[in-house]
């Protein structure tokens, strides 16, 4: 047998036993998440919370401080952030539906967690699109979602589970077009670092490849953060 055969015999393997994995689990986030879960629950439920307004923008860029001003544990970990907000932010424009932005949000979860951030920020990141006006509160035209602490933030191991595969655990807590964008994300990475690959592009297939880590974990992430919530009384 050669190695190519037996690199793709023991992945389909594993494809299997994650897919069967992610069926139970989900099975069980929805048995968690109970009858509960639509999306007005869950919409009552951060409505009761208080949530902040989204500052106003800077001229030029967004008020998040630059990664040596911030007081994280380490400058470069604010990085990405200060290259978007500082090159790409202003060029692109205010695109972002939330209150606060994306990058903003991430700089603050990258702030009070350390690197456990990014699969935050990566979850958020999944969450910004227009259908996001319908599952949260708004404000000034923005939809309100500021970040929580990781005491307040509750998460489910069987929606982590389910979201092996990626937004079954987004799905199961009733947000659909969440559950859309994750799958869609990361199945679009994954099919242009397979392709890149194949044709032994390494550059573009690792720079694909690991936006596909970053949003797959996000979107695990994301589904344990969705079954918790919807399973919160």
């Amino acid at each position: 047998m050669s190695a190519v055969t037996l690199v793709r015999s023991r992945s389909r393997r594993s494809a299997i036993a994650i897919s069967a994995l992610a069926l139970v689990a989900t099975v069980c986030a929805a048995v968690e998440a109970g009858p509960g879960h639509t999306t007005d629950a869950i919409l009552s439920r951060i409505q009761a919370e208080p949530l902040a307004p989204r500052p106003p923008r800077l001229q030029g860029g967004s008020p998040t401080p630059t990664p040596r001003e911030s007081g994280a544990s380490s400058p470069f970990l604010l990085l990405p952030v200060w290259v978007h907000q500082t090159l790409i932010s202003p060029q692109d424009g205010d695109r972002c539906v939330f209150s606060p932005s994306c990058s903003e949000y991430a700089a603050q979860a990258l702030k009070s967690r350390g690197p456990a951030g990014w699969p935050v920020a990566s979850d958020r990141i999944l969450r910004c699109h227009h259908g996001a006006h319908g599952s949260y509160p708004s404000e000034g035209g923005y939809a309100l979602d500021p970040v929580r602490e990781p005491a307040a933030t509750r998460l489910s191991i069987a929606g982590g589970l389910a979201s092996l595969v990626p937004g079954l655990g987004q799905l199961v807590a009733g947000d659909r077009v969440d559950a859309m964008y994750a799958l869609g994300t990361v199945s679009l990475l994954a099919w242009g670092a397979s392709r890149y690959a194949r044709r032994e592009q390494i550059a573009p297939a690792a720079a694909l490849g690991g936006l596909g880590v970053f949003f797959y974990v996000g979107a695990v992430y994301g589904g344990a953060r969705a079954v918790g919530r919807a399973s919160r009384p």
